[in-house]
């Protein structure tokens, strides 16, 4: 009975796996139906090439080429009714369409190509593909005339968004037909048109004197890496240039500290090891080892110093205004504040006691010794590199 029983199982189970597959091949079949029925061919061309492919001459891949040939020819008559509906006007966005079309039906008769011939339920499937070289050709033709008079209409404008918009549909022409005539010149001209030139500038609105060390570092423009497709920068206005936008980082405050001496008396202390001794158990015995040998172990001992650090500092504040002008108006869109601080700061020590109570960041103190305090022109000239960094903050995120 427990055999009998193990085989009702056993063939209970072979029994489900069958009926598993044989849904699975059914909601496969039927679900490329579906997809036929709401009008998504695009995806049951997809699926059945790919079953086909997989293998042409299985029990399924003739109703899978019965779908395969009523997918096809729907999606065929629906793109060529589009194209006759886009035809009847010349908007240029119909042109496009128009092209996308042939191009869609191209690449479905060269998926289906490589699988001729095929056979249905009932037969052999004439896929009757109808001609689409040269209307694909000319439909390529016409969308590339039609994006280049879209460009020159936009250039025309004579507006840097339009140029930038021509550009993009020219690269397009470019993709489309390289050798396109005019082409490369009237690419060059958008690129040009759509240019934004920046000038940036800086102004002093205290009382002290910007070394030049100090200005010339801010205004090396080609440190900041803001150059981007379309933008720009310059330090000076060159002529038969006009700039759209105008930078000025107006410097407001330099606020310098007194330059600081710190003194200060540091207790140290550690343990180290100092040698070996022969170690004594609670009574005070030698302890030993499975030899009868004496053991050795580390003598811990307690060194002490005195460490004398020094701390010189001094500090630079930096206040500024960056403004940005509508350079055809003169007119300022925008403001933001800019803070930066530069701190000098130099230590050294010296101690007295057992060097062992040093650690290793207190030994390289030792090897310092007193500097003198970095003028405040010397201070504002150190501080460029983080004033520059804030102010490409500021321009990456307002430009």
């Amino acid at each position: 009975m427990l055999i009998c029983f193990k085989n009702i199982v056993g063939m209970k189970s072979i029994i489900s796996v069958c009926l598993v597959v044989l849904l699975i091949g059914c909601t496969t079949i039927k679900g490329t139906q579906q997809e036929i029925n709401s009008g998504d061919y695009s995806s049951a061309i997809h699926n059945s090439v790919n079953k086909i492919a997989k293998d042409k001459y299985s029990k399924k891949a003739k109703a899978y080429a019965d779908l395969l040939f009523e997918a096809y020819h729907k999606y065929q008559s629906q793109l060529l009714d589009q194209v006759n509906y886009l035809k009847q006007d010349d908007a240029f966005n119909n042109a496009e369409r128009i092209f996308s079309a042939y191009k869609t039906l191209k690449g479905n008769q060269q998926k289906i190509k490589p699988l001729l011939p095929l056979e249905g339920t009932n037969g052999s499937l004439d896929f009757n593909f109808v001609e689409v070289n040269s209307k694909l050709i000319k439909a390529k033709s016409t969308y590339a005339d039609a994006l280049f008079n879209s460009a020159i209409n936009l250039l025309e404008t004579q507006q840097i968004s339009e140029s930038r918009t021509a550009y993009n549909q020219l690269q397009k022409v470019k993709n489309l037909e390289p050798s396109y005539p005019k082409l490369e010149e009237t690419i060059e001209i958008a690129y040009n048109n759509g240019l934004s030139f920046v000038y940036m500038n800086l102004k002093n609105s205290t009382q002290m004197v910007l070394p030049k060390a100090f200005q010339e570092s801010l205004l090396s423009l080609n440190t900041y890496n803001l150059n981007d497709f379309w933008t720009v920068y310059h330090n000076s206005k060159l002529p038969n240039i006009s700039y759209d936008r105008e930078i000025i980082v107006d410097f407001q405050q330099f606020n310098y500290s007194p330059e600081r001496l710190l003194e200060r008396e540091i207790n140290l202390e550690r343990e180290v090891v100092d040698g070996w001794q022969y170690k004594l158990n609670r009574k005070g015995d030698y302890v030993l080892d499975e030899d009868g040998n004496r053991v050795k172990e580390d003598r811990v001992v307690v060194v002490k110093a005195l460490l004398f650090e020094t701390i010189q500092s001094k500090e630079v504040e930096v206040l500024a205004n960056v403004k940005f002008i509508d350079a055809l108006n003169q007119q300022q869109v925008l403001s933001k504040p800019m803070r930066s601080l530069f701190v000098f700061e130099n230590k050294f020590a010296t101690y007295q006691g057992d060097i062992r109570a040093l650690t290793k960041a207190d030994r390289q103190l030792l090897q310092g010794q007193f500097v003198d305090y970095p003028t405040n022109e010397m201070m504002l000239i150190d501080a460029a590199n983080d004033i520059k960094l804030k102010l490409k903050s500021i321009l990456k995120n307002n430009m």
